[in-house]
């Protein structure tokens, strides 16, 4: 599987996309045992899908990165993610002249000349612009288009099954002492499992540091779990946590709390990474940006934050500067490049 992950180029994998990827893995050879102990929790991890609803293009270009590349390191920042980038990312914006304006609602795109004009905002006020980002998620997109005749044309695939949602559910227990040293773990795929990470983020955030264990963990893609009861979600949750942390048997469950989240990511389906949008749209100076539009990357932070980088790029050239911010996305080293240059 290296071997053919080195050899694919980007039409290669494109082509693979109609395809899911159990079948295309059993195609390649690859055993059963593999595929259960290997490719399901990896992917089902790295993907946030059972292996039999993958797009093969999606598995092939992560197992691509994961065999090509060394030195991967997992950062676990000390504070929430807004907390972390909101502030400042705020000051940038008031520095360079802009304001941020929340709870604001786009009803539409302003076209004048076949050109984007501005957006149309509550109450009819339009509030103009030479270029304009859509950073919206997939499904929003497509209710904006429904209701809208220039983001309808703009984006002609937009449609309500558009991207369709990959679910968490999120379970929270704060215990009344530490069950454990590490920051996070993983439970390999088992069919009647819920939860496929846990994290005690007393081990990770520095306002938790030396207080008894909070775990956090995550149930990807079970659809299920959304209908389960909290205590219900909760007691599995413990359960499968004694099975890592002993020491949690005599622990007592101070507080819980459970979040179900609609969305995290993009299911990549057979299908998902054709349909993938450029940064441009049809309409001349309007733009999108998401994890979910083609950077060249998998459904994921990393995605978003290079579809940014590309939509504030494309804006700077509609408006005519010059700014280059987006990184490459990254390729394979050593003997994985070695053997794609052979090919």
């Amino acid at each position: 599987m290296a071997w053919a992950a080195a050899r694919l180029t980007s039409p290669e994998l494109r082509r693979l996309d109609g395809l899911d990827a159990l079948s295309y893995l059993l195609s390649m050879g690859v055993s059963e045992r593999s595929i259960h102990w290997f490719w399901t929790s990896a992917m089902l991890a790295l993907l946030n899908l059972p292996l039999a609803r993958c797009s093969a293009a999606s598995v092939m270009r992560v197992f691509r990165l994961l065999v090509g590349r060394s030195g991967y390191c997992f950062g676990f920042p000390r504070i929430a993610l807004a907390d972390l980038f909101v502030p400042g990312c705020h000051r940038m914006v008031e520095q360079a002249g802009g304001q941020l304006r929340l709870e604001e609602q786009v009803h539409a795109v302003a076209v004048e000349q076949g050109r984007f004009a501005g957006f149309v905002l509550s109450g009819g006020r339009l509030l103009r612009a030479r270029a304009g980002v859509l950073a919206l998620p997939p499904q929003a997109l497509a209710h904006l288009a429904r209701d809208d005749p220039a983001v309808a044309s703009a984006f002609p695939a937009a449609r309500p099954d558009w991207f369709a949602p990959s679910p968490y559910v999120s379970t929270l227990l704060w215990l009344d002492r530490k069950v454990t040293s590490d920051r996070f773990w993983a439970r390999v795929y088992a069919p009647q499992d819920l939860n496929t990470d846990f994290y005690d983020l007393v081990n990770i955030r520095g306002d938790l540091a030396g207080g008894p264990s909070v775990i956090a963990s995550n149930a990807i893609h079970v659809p299920e779990a959304h209908r389960l009861e909290d205590a219900h979600l909760v007691q599995r949750t413990r359960r499968e946590l004694l099975q890592f942390a002993p020491r949690a048997r005599k622990a007592r469950v101070l507080h819980t709390r459970v979040h179900r989240i609609p969305m995290a990511v993009p299911c990549a389906v057979p299908g998902n990474e054709s349909l993938r949008p450029p940064t441009a749209s049809s309409l001349p100076g309007l733009f999108v940006a998401g994890d979910w539009t083609d950077t060249g990357l998998p459904f994921s932070m990393e995605s978003a934050a290079r579809s940014g980088a590309l939509a504030a790029e494309a804006v700077s050239d509609a408006v005519g500067r010059s700014l280059r911010v987006a990184l490459e996305p990254p390729g394979t080293t050593g003997l994985i490049a070695w053997l794609g240059k052979r090919a």
